[in-house]
């Protein structure tokens, strides 16, 4: 089951096509076990593109994409910081060098989205799902990645660093010897990982 707005505070007006609202800034419990089908019309997916400010300082100033479905958009360099996106869809997404710091993604899907260069620093990305994604050089630091997916995903010089990842999995994962896991959490019960890998992440350690 999951839990849809929990509480919400109205911070400006969007000035969507249909006409200018107000905003709720939304506060969404984590999904516990599935969510339900993406929806284009979730509260700012229309304002998806390439370079879009999401974040609170941007020009937009639209933080909630909670539940929306935003699989195969060009979003490269968009900025995500800050922004609701609880059980979004990204699959085959273009999300080159795109910001997503201090986001809130629990069960998000990064499905074979391209990642390379982003910046996830202290995202709470719970069960996120970055299956065949690729993550060349992109930065995972101080995340929540509890239970992630990272099956058959490129690794190339992502940085894990300090980063949750209990229970995370990595079956077929390429580049992951050249990936940072210094003083990563949880790497004990992660799954997929070499005994190579998982030495060489503990003496980083």
């Amino acid at each position: 089951s999951y839990t849809s707005r929990a509480a919400a505070a109205v911070t400006h007006v969007v000035p969507r096509p249909d006409g200018p609202s107000c905003f709720l800034k939304p506060t969404y419990a984590a999904a516990l076990d599935r969510c339900p089908k993406p929806s284009p019309d979730c509260a700012c997916c229309f304002l998806a593109g390439p370079q879009a400010d999401f974040s609170s300082t941007g020009n937009f100033q639209c933080e909630d994409l909670a539940f929306g479905d935003l699989r195969g958009l060009d979003m490269w360099k968009a900025n995500f910081e800050g922004v609701e996106m609880t059980c979004a869809a990204f699959d085959d997404a273009r999300l080159l060098e795109t910001t997503f710091k201090d986001a809130v993604a629990a069960r998000a899907s990064f499905v074979r989205a391209k990642l390379d260069r982003s910046d996830f620093d202290q995202t709470v990305l719970p069960h996120a799902n970055f299956s065949g994604a690729t993550l060349r050089e992109a930065k995972l630091e101080q995340a929540n990645l509890r239970h992630a997916t990272f099956d058959g995903a490129d690794l190339s010089r992502t940085s894990f660093v300090e980063s949750d990842l209990s229970h995370a999995t990595f079956f077929g994962a390429v580049g992951v010897a050249t990936a940072q896991f210094d003083r990563a959490l949880g790497l004990n019960t992660a799954k997929g990982l070499s005994r190579t890998t998982l030495a060489a992440a503990l003496v980083q350690g």
